[in-house]
């Protein structure tokens, strides 16, 4: 029977993975802007065959008003505009999605949830506000502005100032709606009072009036409340998320302070007592040292110097303060010391002023020799 001898594999070790250079970063950066591009590229392609389609729902808000172009390239310049913007509206996804890939590396495993959470919540506000502006603020605007007629002058919009109106207005009802997520993301960094940001309520009123009179060019006062308003709903939004983060920390904190007060009740006591240390008594000895002085008239005088503890007084040993981390309060603003913490510095305070008496010092004035008997000794 002959015995069979396996050798034991041995696994080959992984080597560990170099970190990135600049040069690196910058390649892999290029290797996703082109990606990116060739996905614009594609999609603006792939969206001329829907040209008809899409200029439709552009034009839908101005109704039969004719538009017009006023060069000759003017046509083939409105088709490549057109195909230009949906591409990039197609490839927002693409841009974020590198975006985060390529600053994944450097992101903590749970902030990478927070910032998915966060994409999210930005792309649907954006989706809302393009919808309120397309459906709401820019009819009413257009139809003021087409009902002013002013004799012998009638309007002749084109084609790219109109293209240009309808995209800004989108693009701002998409920034205008992005105010929760602002307030959110403020008071995740820095904590933020709801009090407090409901007293701003009245700047806030007032700012959103002068930026939907900067956004609306009309002076109607209906346009600018129609722009105004969703400003200030968005910031009362943002105001319940505030509120909402508050309370849910409030609720996991005292969560937590309740389990640990159950742990505490339930651990079961032992009545074996722990032999308490006696302090590390340190004995001392006067050291008495005297530093040489020499007065005006060249006489060398010494002056003794007393220590600060007497001959024969002891020095508790005091443990140094152990590192306590401190708690943070209700608001997040301020550290919360626990009273246990409190009663120890208390005891070390007292056991410092106890063990380093006063002892008075007798002072001796250096004066010439000649002067040495007018002058009273201090």
């Amino acid at each position: 029977m002959t015995k069979r001898t396996t050798r034991a594999k041995t696994a080959k070790p992984q080597p560990a993975a170099q970190p990135l250079t600049f040069l690196d970063h910058l390649q892999e950066l290029k290797m996703r802007l082109f990606w990116v591009a060739v996905f614009f590229v594609v999609v603006s392609a792939l969206t001329y065959p829907f040209f008809d389609a899409i200029v439709h729902v552009l034009t839908a808000p101005i109704g039969s008003t004719p538009l017009y172009y006023m060069t000759p390239a003017g046509g083939l310049s409105f088709v490549i505009k057109i195909c230009m913007y949906v591409g990039v509206v197609g490839t927002l996804p693409v841009i974020v999605y590198h975006l985060y890939r390529f600053v994944a590396p450097v992101i903590s495993e749970p902030r990478r949830r927070t910032v998915v959470i966060y994409t999210l919540a930005s792309v649907g506000l954006a989706a809302m506000g393009v919808l309120f502006g397309y459906f709401v603020s820019l009819p009413a605007a257009l139809h003021f502005l087409t009902s002013i007629n002013i004799d012998q002058i009638s309007s002749l919009i084109t084609v790219d100032s109109y293209i240009a109106f309808v995209f800004a207005y989108l693009i701002a009802g998409a920034l205008l709606f992005q105010l929760p997520l602002v307030l959110s993301i403020i008071d995740s960094v820095t904590p933020l009072k709801p009090r407090r940001l409901m007293d701003f309520q009245r700047h806030v009123i007032v700012a959103s009036f002068v930026i939907a009179a900067i956004i609306t060019p009309t002076p109607d006062a209906v346009n600018q409340v129609i722009l105004a308003v969703p400003i200030i709903v968005m910031y009362q939004l943002g105001i319940v998320l505030v509120w909402l983060r508050h309370r849910s920390l409030v609720a996991v904190r005292e969560g937590s302070a309740q389990v640990g007060a159950v742990a505490v009740i339930a651990a079961p006591e032992s009545h074996t007592t722990v032999p308490k240390t006696a302090p590390t008594v340190i004995p001392t000895t006067p050291v008495i040292t005297k530093p040489v002085m020499r007065a005006i008239d060249g006489v060398i005088h010494g002056r003794p110097t007393v220590p600060l503890t007497p001959q024969g007084a002891s020095v508790t040993q005091i443990p140094p303060p152990s590192p306590v981390v401190p708690k943070q309060s209700i608001d997040g603003l301020r550290p919360v010391i626990p009273m246990d913490e409190q009663l120890r510095r208390a005891q070390q305070r007292v056991a410092l002023r106890v063990a380093r008496p006063s002892v008075p010092v007798r002072r001796q004035l250096v004066v010439p020799g000649r002067m040495a008997g007018m002058i009273p000794t201090i």
